[in-house]
């Protein structure tokens, strides 16, 4: 299963990686990005790709069997995995 993370330090609570989300794993609550259906996660970045304050992490996600087409998130991920 693929772990996601929000560092609550460094959000700045923009609320993008909720709008981006296309399995809404993380949800608006309080105003707040919040991590609710962790096991419905795809990998597919989007979130972290969109976080601007570089809050969201991942674990569980191999690089190597993910097809990244976007550089400066191929080198975003890699700092995580």
């Amino acid at each position: 299963m693929i772990e996601v993370i929000i560092d609550e330090d460094r959000c700045v609570k923009c609320l993008e990686c909720v709008d981006v989300c296309p399995t809404e794993v993380i949800v608006n609550k309080d105003d707040k990005p919040f991590v609710e259906k962790p096991e419905k996660c795809i990998g597919c970045l989007s979130c972290s790709y969109v976080c601007r304050a570089d809050a969201i992490y991942h674990r569980g996600i191999h690089i190597e069997e993910k097809i990244v087409r976007n550089v400066y998130l191929e080198e975003k991920v890699k700092k995580f995995v």
